[in-house]
């Protein structure tokens, strides 16, 4: 992405760095409180709710968390 170079315009906010920065859990009920709890930092203020994106992210775990697992490129 890019933008006009004004140091002032388009910086994280501290609490978005620490979202995005800290690892989440791995227990199922924590790692869904703490998504959730994350999401909204980021979603709209008007829209966001956190039962829809605490079930948004209990659907993303079930789907497919699989920390022992490895990607492609990792190396083996």
């Amino acid at each position: 992405m890019s933008k006009h170079g004004e140091p002032e315009v388009g910086q994280p906010t501290q609490e978005a760095l620490e979202a995005l920065l800290t690892p989440s859990p791995t227990e199922r009920a924590a790692l869904l409180e703490a998504t959730s709890a994350k999401m909204m930092i980021w979603a709209s203020r008007h829209y966001g709710r956190p039962g829809p994106l605490r079930t948004l992210a209990a659907a993303g775990f079930d789907r497919c968390f699989y920390p022992e697992g490895v990607t492609a490129s990792s190396p083996r």
